[in-house]
C-alpha cells in the first residue's frame, strides 16, 4: 500500500472540492489516475443532498471499519423516480412516507446506520472521498516513478475524466471469496455508498480495481436482491490481493 503525503492529499482535496463545488474538476489529472468514479458520485451525492434538503430529512451514513460514517446513496434506499417528482406538483407526503418505509428497512438490508445532518454529510464525503483519491495518487505515482508494479499488475482502459479520451492506467488484480457459492459480488469506495458490480459467481469472484479504499458486498441467494456490505472487511488497494466476505 503506497502511503501518500501531504501534497497528494492537498491534490486530492482541490479535485474533490471542485467536484463538489462546480461539478468538474479545474485541475489537472495526473498520468494515470483516472477520477471517472469520483466524479459520478460526487455528481450524486450533490443529487442526494438537494433531495433530502428539500424534504427535510438527514443523511443516512454506514458505518465501516476504521473509516466511520459513510454517506449511502439514495439510490441504494428507494427508487430515485420518486424523489425526481420533487419538482412537479406531487403530495410530497407520499415520497416522504416511501424514504421513511425504506429507511425503517435499511438497518435491517445494510447493517448499522446512523445520520449527519447535510453539511456535516459533505464534510464526510469530502474528507474520505480526498483520502481515496490521495491513495490512488500516490499509488500512480509510485508505479509511474519507479517502475514496480507495488500490488498494480494490471491495466484498465478508461478516460481520466468525465468526456476525455480512454488512457491505459494501472490496476489492481483482486479477489472476493465468501461462505456462500453463487453470489454476486459489489464494491464501493469507502467514502459514498454506491453499488457496482464485480463479478460472479463466488467463491471467488475476480476483478480489476484502481488503487483507492474499497468496501464489498454480496446480493443473491438467501440474501434478495439487496446488496449486503461487509462493513468490517474495508481493504485500501494496492495492498492484500483478496478479502474473504462473512456471507
Amino acid at each position: 500500500m503506497a502511503g501518500f503525503n501531504e501534497k497528494d492529499f492537498q491534490e486530492a482535496s482541490g479535485i474533490v472540492v471542485g467536484l463538489l463545488d462546480e461539478g468538474f474538476s479545474t485541475r489537472p489529472v495526473a498520468e494515470g489516475v483516472s477520477i471517472v468514479d469520483v466524479e459520478a458520485h460526487a455528481r450524486e451525492f450533490n443529487e442526494d443532498l438537494s433531495v433530502l434538503e428539500q424534504i427535510g430529512a438527514p443523511f443516512p451514513c454506514l458505518s465501516l471499519a476504521e473509516v466511520g460514517p459513510v454517506p449511502v446513496s439514495l439510490g441504494e434506499i428507494t427508487s430515485r423516480r420518486a424523489f425526481g417528482r420533487l419538482s412537479r406538483p406531487f403530495p410530497r407526503d407520499l415520497i416522504y412516507d416511501e424514504f421513511t418505509y425504506r429507511m425503517r428497512r435499511l438497518g435491517d438490508e445494510m447493517g448499522e446506520i446512523v445520520f449527519q445532518s447535510s453539511s456535516e454529510a459533505r464534510s464526510t464525503f469530502l474528507r474520505n472521498a480526498a483520502d481515496f483519491l490521495a491513495n490512488r495518487i500516490a499509488s500512480v505515482r509510485q508505479w509511474r516513478e519507479y517502475r514496480a508494479d507495488g500490488g498494480m499488475r494490471a491495466t484498465l482502459s478508461i478516460a481520466q475524466y468525465r468526456g476525455g479520451a480512454r488512457k491505459t492506467v494501472p490496476g489492481c488484480v483482486f479477489e472476493v471469496t465468501t461462505n456462500t457459492n453463487n453470489l454476486n459480488v459489489y464494491w464501493s469506495g469507502a467514502y459514498y455508498i454506491v453499488s457496482n458490480y464485480f463479478g460472479h459467481p463466488t467463491s471467488p469472484a475476480k476483478g480489476t480495481l484502481q488503487s483507492g479504499t474499497y468496501v464489498f458486498g454480496v446480493m443473491g441467494g438467501a440474501y434478495g436482491s439487496a446488496v449486503r456490505w461487509d462493513t468490517a472487511s474495508v481493504v485500501t488497494l494496492p495492498g492484500q490481493p483478496d478479502v474473504h466476505l462473512q456471507y
